[in-house]
């Protein structure tokens, strides 16, 4: 008697095509249905494969998700019996909750103030009015009355947040002084003069530059940060070459009981 090793194939079947119209999700969003590229029937699993199969159907509708990543993996049976690898899909669920702008900020009234918004790809704030960049993560803002900026957020995957931001000005009477070390008076729009906090609630106040000889470069009365600042010129014309100069900040104490001393100090002039 002749044997014959005959060798034997198993065909374990085509691997299913996973189809989902939406794979990248926002809070609140019904999630869609899972179905086969081919309508078979096919054995689903949720979270990891191998595991416990969750149903044996054309089609799966998972029944919510979790924040991150989530993984459906699908298998069908071939007419052997055989069962096929596995396709995969991962749905994922954005966290807006890391989507925020900063806690609501009281500066003193022509102060200036860079807003912080975090968490997303893109920033769309919603004035335009004293704002640097309405598109900007960390725009900054020079209010003229107490004011609400919102803010949309939208991150990588197209998820959207609002927040808002509001910036109270302060009484005038409550307001201390205080400088900057440092300008750039380059017609920018940005740090283009010397900024002093706190400046309009003494506004009897006379505010005198000089250079580190001692000579004044600049003095004026009612100094302001709107229209009558430092923004680097010097007497005689023309502007002051970069370098480090010296302030003095007299204020009558009568116009704010709080206020009773003379301040000064340095500031460095950038180009």
């Amino acid at each position: 008697m002749l044997f014959v090793d005959v060798p034997l194939y198993l065909d374990p079947g085509t691997p299913p095509t996973i189809l989902s119209s939406q794979t990248n999700y926002c809070p609140g969003d019904a999630v869609v249905l899972l179905e086969l590229a081919d309508g078979s029937i096919a054995t689903w699993y949720q979270g990891s494969f191998p595991s416990v199969p969750v149903t044996v159907a054309p089609n799966f509708t998972p029944p919510g998700l979790n924040i991150g990543d989530n993984y459906f993996w699908a298998t069908n049976v071939s007419a052997a019996g055989c069962t096929s690898n596995p396709d995969s899909i991962n749905l994922h669920l954005s966290d807006t909750s890391l989507l925020a702008a900063m806690p609501d900020s009281l500066i003193c009234p022509g102060a200036e103030l860079i807003l912080q918004a975090f968490g997303g790809a893109s920033y769309d704030w919603d004035t335009h009015i004293d704002i640097s960049d309405t598109s900007a993560l960390n725009p900054w803002v020079k209010p003229q009355m107490s004011t609400t900026y919102g803010v949309t957020i939208t991150d990588a995957y197209g998820c959207t947040k609002s927040d808002e931001i509001l910036v109270t000005l302060k009484h005038p009477d409550s307001c201390e002084v205080s400088t900057y070390t440092a300008f750039t008076p380059n017609e920018d729009g940005l740090n283009d003069y010397f900024h002093i906090d706190g400046i309009e609630g003494y506004t009897n106040n006379v505010v005198t530059i000089f250079n580190r000889w001692g000579d004044i470069v600049f003095r004026t009365e009612k100094y302001n940060n709107d229209d009558n600042n430092w923004s680097g010129e010097q007497r005689g014309g023309g502007m002051a070459r970069p370098g480090t100069y010296f302030y003095v900040i007299e204020a009558d104490p009568g116009d704010n009981a709080g206020f009773s001393n003379n301040i000064s100090g340095w500031v460095q002039l950038i180009k």
